[in-house]
Parts: C-alpha cells; structure tokens; sequence
C-alpha cells in the first residue's frame, strides 16, 4: 500500500485473455483521512489534532493525487494542484484497461457482482472498522484546511467522480 511499483503499470499486458483485473476505487480525501499508524505518529489521532497538526498533515506531500500518481508512468500526480489535465487523461486511459472497477461506498454489492460475473461463490466479506456519518469536511472541521486538501487532490476527485461511471455497481 502506497508503494509506486518498480514496473510501471503501463507494461502489464492488459488485453491478455488471461488477465482479469479489477481495482477499488475510492473518495481520495475519504482516503486520505483514512491515515494508518505513520498518519497518526506525524500527526496525531484524528479525533485530537489541533489545528496545527491539521495544516502540517494537509500540506504532507504522501499522498497527494494518490491514485493518479500510482496509474500514471511518470507519476505526474505528485504535482498536487499543478498536475495537468493530460495527467488526469492518463489515469483514465488506464482505468479503461481494467476489467473490472469497484467503488468502495458499495463494495459488498461490487464483490457480489464481481463474483457472478466470473463465475465464483459469492465472497464473506468482513466489514471493516466502523464508518463515520461525519463528512470529511466535518472530520477535519476547518474550511480553509479542507479547500487545500481538495485543491491539492483536485484531479484525483475527478478520476474518482469519473470511475463512477465504469464502477460494476453503481453506488448511487
């Protein structure tokens, strides 16, 4: 998780008949709030950051873009808020080759439809930690630290808008 693979995606050899890929995609401040324990170390539980560790984990440059700067080859993602529309473009073309895309706001439906499309019982998912009801927005609760993450991760909002309309399920 969050490692760039040595060999670029771009060499998989997508089209193979013997390939059947899929990847999950996800709300990339959602994701980013998600954090793990180096989140926590640097900056604190979530529930008690002050406003100052707020500004240094939104100005943390580890996962900007995080999705577009592991689909593209030259990684363009990691220009945050500079990165370009043929980035963005980039991401897409890649998102194309998939099989399968999943969205994880209905995972349990997507593994579902995933497994009858190739043929395999139906997975047991086990449900993960509890979901907040608290908007991201909410969570970090500073307007201002809010608009940068998303200014930051603007593209990576709109491969994820956009993948929602290749998602197995829709979540709407």
């Amino acid at each position: 998780f969050g490692i760039i693979p040595p060999t670029p995606l771009k060499e998989v050899k997508w089209e193979s008949p013997n390939l059947v890929s899929f990847i999950v995609m996800k709300d990339p401040i959602d994701r980013r709030l998600s954090g793990d324990a180096t989140t926590s170390k640097l900056f604190g539980e979530e529930a008690d950051r002050t406003e100052e560790q707020w500004e240094a984990f939104a100005k943390y440059d580890g996962s900007i873009n995080f999705m577009l700067t592991r689909l593209t080859p030259d990684h363009c993602g990691e220009e945050g808020e500079n990165a370009t529309i043929a980035c963005l473009e980039h991401g897409k073309e890649l998102l194309r080759r998939f099989t399968f895309i999943l969205d994880i706001q209905c995972l349990e439906e997507g593994l579902e439809a995933l497994a009858n499309e190739l043929g395999l019982p139906i997975p047991d998912v086990k449900k993960g930690r509890g979901r907040t009801s608290m908007s991201a927005r909410e969570r970090i609760g500073n307007d201002d630290i809010y608009d940068f993450i998303v200014g930051r991760n603007r593209l990576d909002l709109e491969l994820y808008e956009w993948s929602k309309s290749l998602s197995l399920v829709d979540c709407s």
